[in-house]
């Protein structure tokens, strides 16, 4: 695990010059947060704006050092997908997963029978929607930089089940 540590950091002083958002993720991650797994890889969640960026970042990886194929890195980016970085001197293959678009969602979930004495989004009142913004706040400042606070978006649903029926109200405050 030291040379696999020793490659992260790095690429992390590349990532941090280069100015992309990235997190670290996967097993490695894993495995750093106390739950280790059985395969030992470095998974890099990447976040360029755009591909200007990215090629900054692909040109910024040593060549001497490091195999990346920079049309790889572009359709990825293009495609939302993976391309790889290969450590020449350890072999190690690291994947750089580039962002998706996903969101955080915080969710009340009502349930009522009926809506006879009003419906669940109406009992979601201003002091639980603050609660609730107070726990995502919590939350979100738990996360570090290098864990990605940078790339996760926030929103507020509500759920509500009346009489088995489901109905989901996104961004509902």
């Amino acid at each position: 695990m030291t040379e696999l540590r020793g490659l992260l950091e790095r690429l992390v002083r590349i990532f941090d010059a280069s100015g992309v958002p990235f997190m670290v993720a996967g097993s490695f991650a894993s495995t750093v947060h106390g739950l280790p797994r059985t395969t030992q890889d470095l998974d890099i969640v990447i976040d360029p704006p755009g591909l200007r960026e990215l090629d900054a970042l692909v040109a910024a990886i040593p060549p001497d050092h490091y195999y990346v194929d920079a049309d790889a890195a572009r359709d990825a980016f293009r495609r939302r997908s993976i391309f790889n970085i290969v450590d020449h001197a350890s072999g190690w293959k690291v994947d750089l997963i580039v962002r998706k678009g996903r969101t955080v969602a915080f969710c009340e979930v009502k349930t009522r029978s009926t809506d006879a004495f009003g419906t669940g989004a109406e009992a979601v009142l201003p002091a639980k929607q603050r609660r609730i913004r107070r726990l995502a706040s919590r939350w979100l400042a738990e996360l570090t930089p290098a864990s990605g606070r940078a790339l996760v978006d926030v929103r507020f649903d509500v759920v509500c089940i009346t009489a088995g029926d489901v109905d989901v109200i996104e961004d509902a405050f």
